[in-house]
């Protein structure tokens, strides 16, 4: 074989372990092999309220972020497209249940779907349209390949087996490496805390249990017949915390609870509270725990997190419309057109853009003269502030007819000529004699240092 041959041709593997189109061995606890791992991080998240915290703080900015379709050029058949394909994604899907479900590959490592592919309308203009991004849940994968091992997913439904086609599927993966498609969730780094404090939970409550109810220390007199204390043992055994309990015993017998010295408990806060931060800093969202359990932190180190945060979950949301793009969109293109370019599924920024400050900023720079505003801009600011946008047609009247937001420059005051003006003729005598005048009397000050005071 050519060198030049050698060269063009993949002679390694990624690594990644696949038997039957099972993906094994990818983690060092076997606990975390497939089934078991989605057991355990469905259990994170139902039953812990940080790690349901932790989940909803890269979610929520997600479902509010704003989505869009850009045209690839301003030609009218390019418009066509990105309508149909905006249309497609916003108003035929579901698009608020696909955001629900996409982002489940955060929690589990992998989202799968299946695009369902059915002839529709659009403005009364047949098209071929993906009308349903089917979820296929993740415990439902069996293998990442089809039953007769061609490339796809196979899928065990109660039992029954079904095989969809690599061509059908949109796979959304977390920090794939290699060929692993199951991905990597994010609770995998914070289960260790989450296990302890789990843990720490279970002891705590037992203990309460242990020593909060109490228990019977019983003294019978001496010579008490055996009859009388098995009785007594019978009541005590009966005995439930209730507003009527009660023993009743002869004279001599003495009843009454242990102290089970309940204040010298360990204290698990310190602990737990350690634990619930370690779980809010595996997602950088550990700006949500300043000032809880009597800590504090100033506003300026909750923003300097919370900036590294807004970039961590902006890149979830780039990389979502990176997959719809080059899945979706593409489909939905290439079976209505012909040779057109692709629009663009776009995502605004996630992060809480501060009105004030911004606002301030842009008025500095307009009255400087270092920005310039273009009709354009007014839909960017005002969809910061919550208000609703303007027609393109409608804006470019308002700014023809809006006065210029540039002041004009200072023009420069006129500067008098010495020789012509007889103001400014006297004005340089004056300052003439005021010199000769300071002159005279520094000298007079001054001039002999070694005379006596």
């Amino acid at each position: 074989m050519a060198k030049d041959q050698r060269l063009q041709k993949e002679q390694g593997a990624s690594g990644t372990t696949i038997f039957s189109g099972r993906i094994i061995n990818e983690d060092f606890n076997p606990k975390f092999e497939k089934v078991n791992a989605l057991k355990t991080y469905d259990e994170m998240r139902r039953s812990d309220a940080t790690v349901n915290a932790a989940l909803s703080a890269i979610k929520l900015p997600i479902k509010q972020a704003s989505f869009n379709v850009d045209e690839a050029s301003e030609d009218e058949a390019d418009k066509e497209v990105a309508k149909v394909v905006h249309d497609n994604l916003f108003e035929v899907i579901d698009w608020d249940k696909f955001l629900e479900e996409v982002l489940t590959y955060q929690d589990f490592g992998h989202a799968l779907f299946e695009m369902v592919i059915e002839p529709s309308e659009l403005e009364g203009k047949p098209y071929l349209l993906v009308t349903k991004l089917a979820f296929r849940k993740q415990a439902t994968i069996m293998a990442w390949e089809q039953q007769d091992h061609t490339p796809g997913v196979t899928q065990n439904v109660a039992g029954k087996l079904y095989s969809i086609p690599l061509e059908k599927l949109v796979r959304f993966t977390n920090r794939q490496e290699g060929d692993n498609y199951e991905g990597i969730s994010v609770l995998r780094s914070a289960y260790k805390h989450w296990y302890i404090k789990d843990t720490l939970y279970k002891i705590d409550a037992m203990g309460h249990e242990r020593q909060g109810l109490g228990v019977l220390d019983i003294t019978h007199p001496t010579g008490a017949k055996k009859q009388d204390i098995e009785k007594m043992k019978a009541a005590a055994r009966a005995l439930r915390a209730n507003a009527q309990s009660y023993l009743l015993h002869e004279e001599g017998w003495k009843v009454a609870f242990l102290d089970m010295k309940a204040k010298s408990m360990k204290d698990i806060e310190p602990s737990v509270n350690h634990h619930d931060r370690q779980i809010l800093k595996n997602v950088l969202a550990q700006f949500i725990d300043l000032g809880a359990a009597g800590g504090s932190g100033s506003r300026a180190t909750s923003s300097d997190h919370s900036r590294l945060f807004e970039l961590a979950v902006q890149s979830v949301a780039e990389y979502i419309v990176q997959i719809l793009q080059t899945t979706v969109v593409k489909t939905i293109v290439d079976l209505n057109f012909t040779s057109r370019a692709y629009p663009t599924l776009s995502v605004g920024r996630i992060s809480d853009d501060n009105i004030p400050e911004i606002s301030a900023a842009i008025d500095k720079f307009v009255t400087a003269g270092a920005l310039h505003p273009r009709p354009a801009d007014e839909n960017k600011v005002r969809q910061m502030v919550g208000l609703g946008v303007v027609e393109e047609e409608e804006l470019q009247v308002l700014f023809d007819k809006a006065p210029s937001l540039v002041p004009p420059a200072p023009v420069p005051a006129p500067v008098a000529d010495p020789a012509t003006d007889p103001t400014a003729q006297e004005a340089s005598t004056l300052i003439s004699t005021a010199k000769q005048l300071r002159a005279s009397l520094e000298e007079a000050m001054y001039a002999d240092t070694t005379r006596a005071a």
